[in-house]
């Protein structure tokens, strides 16, 4: 479930050349700043971090850690021998035995940590795991030069300037890498440095210059044996020269488009606005948004058969929201975004700052539906909802120039202390539900008409210049 709980300490523990698989790293109130030579699979680092770049750009530590398979030889056995193909011990038979893979944590551990103990060859490394620094541990292979990228191998984001990580084996102490970098999953690659030695372990890239991407990949290869590389396992960002990523989602034609010059489709990468999407979540299932990044939906009918949501893996941050924006072309109908499902949502924001702008919301359970904080609507209508918008907690939500029309209730607000500025309620069953918090909402500048105007336990004691 948990692999460390750290609930009064946040630094009470020191994690170092271990594999941690499965579960979430950390729990409680704090993550341990220290600790490196580490490799995580299958895990969550939790608290907050969604992944290990974030972790380490956060504590400036577990530099050098990485995301990959351990390639246990049994754990369901309980035998976590890392596998070779120079050799591994089999506790069931006494015996050593070859794999036809070698494992990660062989010579992953620490350069600087005693490794006299591990059976030759052993590459003069430490294991990471249970048996580094031991008779037991794996052998290393030597018919071969090896070399692994550790950095971005679970994603996360290069803001400008970021150190690229790598491990080898077997290269003699002059040998000499390469660094590459491609923004389009692989298809095409650019040079970050040559000649670098490969002793180094890392390179600082400047990628000032370098065109924001959200699906770059990185890889180290061997200069006199180019065969001899390896490229990172995630797509991850690259913030760049252009700070805003913009993303692009289309129906099935471009009558009355104002972002796309193509029909959206599933096979496209929604990165141009010839190449849209043809639904909004594609954008997130495929990408890591961060801050400021904006995605546009462009004119159309979208029949949804699941709830849009944004989770806090895309969120933004204090004046950089990430943005969904609907089409301006209102003759044309606008965005229209219709659940048809009144026992499920057409929106939900589990992620803080996100702004959702020039958009129609209608036919769900909630329009949308507000867990985290500082969320903006500008322009949204939500239509024929059970709650046109509904917030939970204290969410501090911004509504300007919005209209609530024919839902059950228009807009919900239980903790929220939110703000609803020049807009439109217009025959809702209640117009503002304020169950928990009297002052929930401010309400200005806004004509009310038709239904009930406040409802549940308080009425709202801010707002004015109302109809």
């Amino acid at each position: 479930g948990v692999a460390f709980q750290l609930d009064f300490n946040a630094n009470a523990i020191t994690v170092s050349n271990s594999v941690i698989v499965g579960g979430a790293v950390f729990g409680g109130t704090g993550i341990s700043g220290f600790g490196d030579y580490n490799i995580f699979w299958g895990t969550e680092i939790s608290n907050g971090y969604l992944n290990l770049n974030e972790l380490q750009r956060a504590k400036d530590s577990w530099w050098h850690s990485t995301y990959a398979d351990p390639k246990f030889a049994n754990p369901a056995g309980l035998d976590f021998h890392p596998r070779s193909e120079q050799g591994r011990y089999d506790p069931i038979s006494s015996a050593w035995v070859t794999d036809t893979v070698t494992s990660a944590a062989i010579d992953f551990g620490n350069p600087s940590a005693a490794y006299a103990n591990e059976p030759l060859p052993n590459g003069a490394r430490m294991d990471a795991g249970c048996f580094g620094n031991s008779t037991e541990a794996s052998r290393s292979p030597t018919n071969a030069l090896y070399l692994m990228a550790l950095t971005y191998n679970d994603g996360g984001t290069l803001w400008y300037t970021g150190t690229l990580y790598w491990v080898s084996r077997n290269f003699p102490p002059t040998g000499r890498v390469r660094l590459d970098y491609s923004l389009d999953r692989g298809a095409n690659w650019a040079n970050i440095a040559t000649n670098v030695l490969v002793t180094n372990g890392f390179y600082r890239w400047n990628a000032q210059a370098v065109t924001s991407r959200p699906a770059a990949l990185w890889r180290v290869g061997s200069e006199a044996l180019p065969s001899v590389a390896d490229t990172n396992d995630r797509n991850f960002v690259v913030k760049g020269t252009n700070e805003v990523i913009r993303y692009y989602v289309n129906d099935g034609s471009t009558n009355g488009d104002v972002y796309c010059t193509a029909a959206g489709s599933a096979t496209n990468d929604g990165w141009f606005p010839w190449t849209p999407k043809a639904s909004i979540q594609e954008i997130f299932n495929d990408n890591d948004l961060s801050p400021a990044d904006i995605v546009y939906v462009d004119t159309g009918l979208y029949v949804l058969t699941n709830t849009i949501a944004v989770g806090v893996a895309d969120q933004g941050a204090v004046s950089n929201l990430v943005t969904i924006q609907g089409s301006t072309n209102y003759s044309a109908g606008g965005t229209v975004l219709d659940r048809r499902n009144s026992a499920s949502d057409v929106v939900s924001l589990g992620g803080a700052y996100v702004r959702l702008a020039d958009l129609q919301l209608r036919g769900g359970r909630y329009g949308a539906y507000v867990t985290k904080t500082y969320c903006e609507f500008d322009r949204v209508m939500s239509v024929s909802n059970v709650y046109g918008f509904y917030e939970i907690q204290y969410t501090y939500s911004r509504f300007t120039q919005c209209a609530a029309v024919k839902n059950t209730y228009g807009c919900r607000v239980d903790q929220s202390r939110s703000q609803w500025d020049r807009g439109v309620s217009w025959s809702n069953g209640v117009a503002f539900q304020l169950d928990f918090n009297a002052n929930a909402i401010t309400v200005s500048n806004s004509v009310i008409v038709g239904g009930v105007v406040l409802g549940g336990t308080g009425l709202s004691g801010f707002g004015d210049y109302n109809i």
